[in-house]
């Protein structure tokens, strides 16, 4: 099911068309580029972009270029599975040539709104006895922690990737630039109730990190592959 988004009346809908079947495959999500309608989620299936372009055609009547992950399905029928896999491979290069200033944005993005709110925090209690200031900069030493575990690794892997001549070299550091990416959505998932704290501060700074966090580090997925 293709939506602006899924709800769960989307899959109360599945279900009743699939005859009761909730096994559904994971949500992810649709954009157009470079001439493809790109769809990308954590777990890509394998195949789906031919079924994907065989159930649009179903339904629409018309054979529209599909990127899933690595692979790809073209408008034309006769194109061979090697120019395919080119294709795949070109496409992946350009977003991939556009991740590390991606995540570098997002982190100067970040660091800019703590900075901001420690400014803020500093200000509101710059009166307050020696001790009690002591104390509000050792609370936040941990939205440094944030800054410091979402590093530049990420950026600096995918440049590499980008930047490798050989397929075996991009796969392999494919391959690191995930674990990272693992590493780090699993930071931002541990470090769920800080953020949230951060993103509800009553200092009048609006740093909305949870929605940023989510929006880079989904498009680096993307990019990835």
């Amino acid at each position: 099911m293709v939506a602006k988004k899924i709800t769960p009346k989307h899959k109360e809908e599945l279900t009743r068309v699939t005859g009761g079947s909730k096994r559904f495959l994971h949500t992810g999500l649709c954009h157009f580029e470079n001439g493809h309608y790109v769809f990308s989620m954590e777990q890509p299936v394998s195949g789906l972009a031919r079924k994907l372009q065989d159930s649009l055609k179903n339904f629409t009547g018309k054979k529209f270029p599909i990127v899933a992950g690595a692979e790809s399905a073209e408008d034309d029928e006769g194109q061979s599975a090697a120019q395919q896999a080119a294709g795949s491979r070109s496409l992946q290069r350009q977003v991939l040539e556009k991740a590390p200033d991606l995540w570098r944005s997002a982190q100067s993005e970040v660091a800019t709104k703590i900075n901001l709110l420690k400014q803020a925090v500093r200000k509101e209690f710059a009166g307050e006895p020696p001790q009690r200031i002591a104390q509000i900069e050792q609370n936040m030493a941990r939205f440094d922690e944030i800054l410091g575990k979402l590093d530049h690794k990420l950026a600096d892997s995918l440049a590499k990737a980008h930047a490798a001549k050989e397929a075996a070299a991009l796969h392999a550091e494919l391959n690191h630039s995930k674990a990272l990416l693992a590493d780090y959505i699993k930071f931002v998932k541990s470090e769920e109730k800080l953020i949230a704290h951060i993103d509800s501060n009553p200092f009048g700074v609006q740093t909305n990190l949870k929605q940023l966090l989510s929006e880079r580090l989904t498009e680096v997925a993307r990019a990835i592959g």
